[in-house]
């Protein structure tokens, strides 16, 4: 049972494989034919029904493609490639803005229970004299 799994395994991530390298051979082939301004933003290629799909990382360099569609189409056909019968352009959606990292508090310096405890003493103030010297207790706890 677990041999007849692990060769299903191994045949999927053969197919795998074999497609991952198919789609990038047809990448590279495709940005060698492209002119020389679009080939650093073309992100991925596909061949589907009789039409070259290629994906672009911006709105504006789609439509440089279209304008050199048929010089790109008779490259492929020279290069080798059987020549689609059009090209359709897709444009990747646009990244999301990375998050902010979350700043960490730094930690209080060791003195500060004790200088805590200090203002608690001098304060007039019952609730405040209380809070502050739980606070330092907090404090002392988490140095622990």
């Amino acid at each position: 049972m677990k041999s007849a799994r692990r060769l299903q395994q191994h045949a999927t991530w053969t197919a795998l494989r074999e497609a991952v390298e198919h789609y990038r051979g047809l990448h590279e082939r495709v940005a060698r034919a492209a002119p020389p301004s679009l080939r650093p933003h073309i992100v991925a290629v596909a061949l589907r029904d009789d039409a070259l799909h290629v994906w672009l990382d911006s709105p504006a360099w789609a439509t440089r493609l279209h304008q050199s569609q048929l010089a790109l189409l008779d490259a492929l056909k020279d290069a080798g490639l059987p020549r689609p019968q059009r090209v359709r352009t897709h444009v990747r959606p646009a990244e999301r803005p990375s998050r902010r990292p979350v700043r960490r508090a730094t930690p209080p310096p060791p003195e500060t229970p004790e200088q805590l405890t200090q203002l608690a003493d001098s304060i007039q103030h019952p609730k405040l004299q209380e809070r502050l010297r739980k606070l330092a207790d907090t404090l002392r706890r988490q140095r622990r």
